[in-house]
């Protein structure tokens, strides 16, 4: 739950299709931000003044259609500092309605919405099991094959991370094995591989919010770079 002093900026893509939610609609959030991703959980109520009134969203909420989302937070006490900008997609999403018995029809005049959302990498490739040889390959090469096609501005950014070069930037690995999820007995996910890989090379990943996701060496003291167990 959330005070006074931000204002909240939610806005839906499905098939194309904008939506938007009012910052006073919005009655709860909760966000884990990270250097490498997001999670964030929402509701909000959707009041409808009358019977002849129409929830716009109602149609396509429902549906599988993917939904993906833009979330802006502005602080509106000093420091401001510049607004938090999130993009992602739904994992989650549930609604409740509330009729009115005492009215004709017993209509349903409010629904309270809720989503959980993640950033677009967390969200596929934490549901993506490739079972796949790759020879003459580097890890960069791997990592772009398995590349999500949303958004269409998506970002892989390898070029500050040698790691993912082999090491020798004119050499290709010999022989790369995926043999991930039910196959192996483990369900390790195409997510939890490339995490572990980086870690593994001492190397990191950094998300910038929006569509670049990052990779860069980091061996400035010789440790490993600490990501959550999966």
């Amino acid at each position: 739950m959330f005070v006074g002093g931000l204002i909240l900026k939610l806005t839906f893509t499905i098939e194309g299709k904008k939506y938007e939610v009012e910052t006073g609609n919005i009655k709860n959030f909760d966000l884990l931000y990270t250097p490498y991703g997001f999670n964030l959980s929402l509701d909000w109520w959707r009041v409808l003044k009358n019977q002849t009134m129409k929830d716009d969203l109602l149609a396509a909420f429902p549906k599988n259609d993917l939904i993906e989302v833009d979330f802006e937070i502005e602080r509106q006490f000093k420091p401001k500092g510049e607004n938090l900008r999130l993009r992602g997609v739904v994992l989650e999403r549930r609604f409740e309605e509330r009729i009115f018995p005492t009215l004709s029809g017993d209509p349903v005049l409010q629904r309270h919405y809720f989503i959980t959302v993640s950033d677009y990498i967390s969200a596929f490739w934490k549901q993506h099991y490739p079972y796949q040889l790759y020879v003459k390959s580097k890890m960069e090469d791997v990592l772009k094959d398995n590349q999500p096609a949303k958004p269409s501005a998506l970002i892989l950014d390898t070029k500050d991370c040698k790691s993912l070069k082999g090491g020798d930037s004119g050499k290709d690995s010999p022989l790369l094995f995926l043999a991930l999820g039910d196959r192996t007995g483990s369900r390790a996910s195409f997510y939890d591989f490339v995490m572990w890989y980086l870690r593994g090379q001492n190397a990191g990943l950094y998300f910038d919010g929006q569509n670049t996701y990052s990779f860069r060496d980091d061996k400035k003291d010789g440790r490993g770079i600490e990501f959550p167990e999966e």
